[in-house]
């Protein structure tokens, strides 16, 4: 996907090119979903497997999730299954980062419950709502991790307008901001209550086949500051999720929480990685009532483009896409729209330049409905505009097409708007019904 399409010199259509790269990547996608769900099994086969059973009753050998973890032999894969039941495990402070988790892991497990709203495991009410404590997290690099079937509650007290960054997370594999993890599966676990449902940091693949970083799957998040945020991460898939109602904008302005946050840093990474979030398949996820963005793919000052994002298949509802400073991002068959007009944002469409050129876009074939002035802005209205309009000739956007999308305007404003943007392409594009 090191290139998603090159233009040709005169004014048709360029000519999309689908490198090797980029085939496999969506291929592999559709393999993945058959294969991520053996995963536990395959890498059981590899290894010594050791069977254990948590239950709250009393009625298995241990009756704590963390017992259950250290029991399991440092050369051995545990098959950790957590029964029916509501669990309030015992904080545990650490020295590295932060003040600490519930719940720490390690390296080749396969924890797993009997599903949300069945396996619950809750923070205790003698932690207050200000407490930086973590459900989940490490103190030593992971790879080859499942979570699966189980409820994160944080707290029931405190409303999202309260949840701040520093709450905590339900699973944060940045415990340590240090360490690299690899090959993490997080599917059908639900997260209330949190500062951000799941946050990571070096989250890192190589490949979409043996080597991925993470994949998310049929999760849920709500009443979070943010949905998930991962840092430094590369070759991830989140798919088929349900996040809604992270923080809304807040009284002095500020915007309030994302969504689905792919994030570079600067600070924190392992030597040889670029501090770049890179290589993500984001489909067929439900995003509502979000105070921010529903999807952000935006690089940091200083910094390289963020590059290769397949965006398609999702719905939006009161959210937004944004992406700045960004290379090869196709942005295929989602759906955005407006339902209130509360302290959520709006739906659109937005690659600007605030923090460098966005390289090589494709929209296509989207549908947006919006009460902002436009559906689809490829334009910027940060502070600094005078590099963000082009008019030094730097920030304008190179190879962008805009085609066959769907645009129905809740206000007057204009819809679609390309104005400035230096090598672009539009066709096929319709606003209230007309062509654009």
């Amino acid at each position: 996907m090191t290139q998603i399409y090159k233009h040709v010199e005169n004014n048709n259509e360029p000519k999309i090119k689908q490198f090797s790269k980029f085939v496999k990547l969506l291929s592999i996608l559709l393999l993945l979903m058959v294969w991520s769900s053996t995963m536990a099994s395959n890498v059981a086969q590899a290894q010594t497997t050791v069977y254990l059973t948590v239950a709250s009753d009393g009625s298995a050998k241990y009756k704590d999730i963390q017992s259950a973890i250290n029991a399991v032999p440092s050369d051995a894969y545990g098959d950790i299954h957590v029964k029916v039941g509501t669990y309030v495990p015992t904080y545990k402070a650490a020295s590295d980062h932060g003040s600490g988790a519930f719940i720490y892991l390690k390296s080749n497990l396969y924890i797993h419950g009997d599903g949300i709203g069945k396996t619950i495991i809750k923070r205790g009410t003698t932690y207050g709502s200000t407490s930086n404590i973590d459900m989940f997290g490490n103190t030593v690099s992971l790879t080859n991790v499942i979570i699966e079937g189980m409820t994160l509650n944080g707290m029931s007290g405190p409303t999202v307008s309260k949840i701040q960054n520093g709450y905590g997370s339900a699973i944060n594999l940045s415990h340590n901001r240090s360490l690299k993890n690899t090959m993490i599966i997080i599917r059908s676990v639900e997260a209330l209550n949190w500062g951000c449902g799941f946050m990571g940091r070096n989250v890192i693949g190589t490949d979409f086949n043996d080597n991925f970083g993470l994949i998310l799957e049929d999760c849920h998040t709500s009443n979070g500051w943010t949905s998930m945020t991962f840092l430094n991460s590369a070759f991830v898939i989140v798919q088929n999720n349900r996040f809604e109602k992270t923080a809304g904008k807040r009284s002095d302005g500020r915007q309030g929480g994302d969504a689905i946050f792919p994030q570079a840093t600067t600070t924190y990474r392992p030597s040889g990685t670029s501090g770049l979030s890179h290589d993500w398949i984001v489909k067929g996820n439900y995003v509502y009532d979000i105070g921010d963005t529903g999807f952000d793919a935006t690089t940091t000052d200083g910094m390289s483009p963020q590059y290769n994002f397949l965006f398609e298949g999702n719905t939006m509802v009161n959210a937004f896409l944004r992406s700045s400073g960004s290379k090869n991002v196709i942005v295929r068959g989602n759906t955005f729209y407006d339902s209130s007009s509360g302290t959520y944002d709006k739906a659109e469409i937005s690659f600007d330049g605030g923090k460098g050129k966005p390289i090589d876009i494709l929209v296509e074939s989207n549908t947006v409905t919006s009460s902002r002035s436009h559906g689809i802005d490829l334009c910027c209205t940060d502070s600094g505009a005078s590099k963000v309009l082009g008019l030094d000739g730097v920030y304008r956007s190179s190879g962008t097409i805009v085609k066959n999308n769907v645009i129905k305007m809740l206000t007057s404003g204009k819809g679609l708007n390309l104005s400035c943007n230096g090598d672009v392409y539009s066709s096929g594009n319709t606003v209230n019904g007309k062509p654009a």
